[in-house]
């Protein structure tokens, strides 16, 4: 579905900006955010029958 596949373009792309950013407000933001829309995406797919994982912890 196009709002599923929006969705994982904005974690994605919250979480990338995060990783450049030395503002640790700023950056903590954005990976609230994320955390945010991929709680919505499992809420949306959970809902649909299937999950979705975004995290990538180093």
């Amino acid at each position: 579905m196009k709002e599923d596949i929006d969705l994982e373009e904005q974690i994605e792309r919250c979480r990338r900006i995060a990783k450049f950013l030395t503002d640790d407000e700023m950056r903590q933001a954005l990976e609230e955010l994320a955390d945010d829309y991929e709680a919505r995406l499992n809420r949306r797919r959970a809902e649909k029958g299937g999950g979705f994982m975004l995290r990538h912890r180093d």
